[in-house]
């Protein structure tokens, strides 16, 4: 895996989101061509969700 993110950088220090994006990435087999497909078309749109229940789809607990 870290050969694959070496294109890209974490933007969060919290290591349990990051094993949770990696199990995914490896589980869905995204490629890097994939990821940027999706990193660079398309954004999250906070306005929609309230904080609690953006983290509860998530399954963090702070953002």
């Amino acid at each position: 895996m870290e050969e694959k993110m070496r294109r890209f950088r974490y933007i969060t220090d919290d290591e349990t989101k990051r094993d949770k994006f990696n199990e995914l990435v490896d589980s869905k087999n995204l490629s890097r061509e994939d990821l940027m497909l999706i990193l660079t078309t398309i954004d999250l749109n906070f306005d929609i969700f309230p904080q609690d229940s953006l983290m509860k789809i998530l399954g963090i607990q702070e953002l």
